[in-house]
């Protein structure tokens, strides 16, 4: 067969046909398509698992860490403080401690989030004094009756 034409010249070959792809066997794009799709699903997966941890696991976390911390930050009590005062701030302490274990730590830290917020930023020079234990414990107990009142 001739590729020529009474010219001489060269004729365009017809290109082979495409054959169908045997049972079983995938294209790369559709490949790539569902590998794309398998990563997706994967990241959500890890994705929900994160907020699922964040919400119920990291409140028993971080109360072991306010526990931990809880000796250095009676020491930042001045010694002006009496030792009710001192038990006070001790008792909101401990109580803060509990909530956040038991309500986990986003819904006991917004509950309480100006008390959070002062408390530190009393300690952030290491010291309370009377006045800021009061403001904080005050803050504290204000926070307690609007979510009692809630209930």
């Amino acid at each position: 067969m001739s590729t020529g034409n009474a010219f001489g010249q060269q004729m365009p070959v017809a290109p082979a046909p495409i054959q169908p792809q045997p049972a079983g066997k995938m294209s790369g794009g559709l490949k790539g398509c569902l590998i794309a799709g398998a990563v997706i699903v994967v990241a959500g997966i890890i994705l929900v698992a994160g907020g699922w941890f964040v919400v119920n696991k990291s409140g028993p976390i971080f109360a072991e860490i306010l526990i931990k911390a809880k000796p250095e930050y009676m020491a930042m009590l001045t010694p002006e403080h009496t030792p009710e005062q001192k038990a006070a701030v001790e008792k909101a302490y401990d109580q803060m401690t509990f909530e956040i274990r038991e309500k986990g730590m986003v819904k006991g830290i917004t509950e309480h989030e100006k008390s959070f917020r002062l408390l530190q930023a009393y300690t952030a020079d290491k010291k309370v004094d009377v006045e800021e234990s009061t403001s904080w414990l005050q803050e504290w107990e204000k926070e307690e009756q609007q979510i009692q009142g809630q209930k």
